[in-house]
């Protein structure tokens, strides 16, 4: 089944192209793998520069072929897998925040703390516990 925009993109002449938008233009250029930038005019000169080479190439049937496959397969996903996916996640970090509350990071032994940050560690805790007691 063609469409008008397949007709549209199959075009030999930029003028049809004038009727798309800059979104349709570059979302059509990101399946060709083409260059994204530049102005509309850019974009609809280098989508038929690309029609003229296939052609040339004689693959501007398949490309049509791709093109519908590529745009009937993007089907968005069902309210149902979104949720299910989300409580998913739910679940996945209900299980992080638990392990994390439960098992606090190993410290490592004394020996190995710097007394240098040992005794800033031990200053600052003092300053907290006073600032919270008095």
């Amino acid at each position: 089944m063609t469409t008008n925009t397949d007709i549209i993109f199959d075009s030999l002449q930029s003028y049809p192209l004038q009727n798309l938008t800059i979104v349709q233009l570059k979302k059509e250029l990101r399946f060709r793998n083409l260059s994204l930038t530049g102005n509309k005019n850019d974009l609809m000169l280098r989508i038929v520069e690309d029609n003229n080479k296939r052609k040339n190439e004689g693959t501007l049937n398949e490309l049509n072929t791709l093109r519908m496959q590529y745009f009937n397969d993007e089907e968005p996903p069902s309210d149902r897998n979104l949720l299910m996916e989300i409580e998913s996640l739910r679940k996945q970090v209900e299980l992080l925040s638990n392990s994390a509350t439960q098992s606090p990071l190993p410290m490592p032994p004394p020996s190995q703390i710097d007394p240098n940050i040992a005794a800033i560690l031990s200053t600052l805790m003092e300053t907290y516990y006073f600032e919270e007691n008095y």
